[in-house]
């Protein structure tokens, strides 16, 4: 009777380990797409940013993260990364670094975390968004 119970903690271990392993590398994942959701969202033009929640710009955001995602020439990221080298100082900006390194990290992104990424929906967009805190612009003031 030892033996199976051996055998059970082995694999109880091991199923353990690979969904500890998993975790991290959706973590990851989280992380990168909602830095590409951030740079795509304040690429957009400003109707878009000022009603981040509505089906057109949820519809714009999602085509803009398909295409900064599959490295399409001249996406929002590659032009903010662009003009923000222009100015002076720009290391120094949080936003030219953190830009530059999502840039840096999808030319390296294997294939299967590229496949993952792609597979998106609406939903999570705007799960990303609200993690991010973004807000819509245009509310009614309160009276009183």
């Amino acid at each position: 009777m030892n033996k199976p119970s051996k055998l059970n903690n082995a694999i109880r271990g091991s199923q353990e380990k690979a969904g500890a392993i998993s975790g991290i590398v959706r973590a990851k994942r989280t992380k990168l797409r909602r830095l590409i959701v951030l740079a795509a969202h304040i690429g957009l033009k400003p109707p878009y940013r000022s009603q981040p929640y509505s089906t057109e710009s949820i519809n714009t955001l999602c085509d803009e993260y398909l295409n900064i995602l599959q490295c399409k020439p001249n996406n929002l990221l590659e032009v903010a990364c662009l003009e923000m080298s222009k100015e002076p100082n720009c290391e120094h900006t949080w936003d030219f670094s953190l830009f530059l390194s999502t840039l840096i990290k999808l030319d390296h992104l294997p294939h299967n975390d590229r496949h993952a990424l792609e597979k998106i929906s609406t939903e999570t967009l705007v799960k990303d968004l609200k993690a991010l805190g973004v807000r819509s612009k245009r509310r009614k003031k309160r009276s009183g």
